[in-house]
């Protein structure tokens, strides 16, 4: 079911997450899929990709699997890629009582 799928794609986010993590409270851009943010993690600037919620508030359970499965396939792509003109991956950060990053 969706649902478990859902709970699967996740559940292999939870790899990547990371710990820690301040958001500045800046918004650095924003994408028909998710905004950028400024956040600190270990004393340094980085930034963050964060699922805009309008994209879940109405969606069906497929709907909701779908971009949670498009969201951890970029990040286990990502988390492979080393190259200098590509920002490094660090990991996942889930907001404080968050199933999505």
């Amino acid at each position: 079911s969706a649902i478990l799928r859902m709970a699967a794609h996740t559940s292999s986010l939870r790899q990547f997450q990371l710990h820690g993590v301040n958001d500045t409270g800046r918004i650095i851009g924003n994408g028909s899929y998710a905004s950028v943010k400024e956040l600190e993690f270990r004393g340094l600037k980085c930034v963050g990709k964060k699922i805009h919620r309008a994209l879940l508030e109405d969606a069906t359970p497929q709907e909701m699997a779908a971009v949670q499965q498009r969201f951890t396939e970029e990040c286990e792509l990502l988390s492979h890629l080393h190259h200098p003109c590509v920002v490094q991956f660090l990991g996942v950060y889930f907001e404080h009582g968050s199933q999505l990053p």
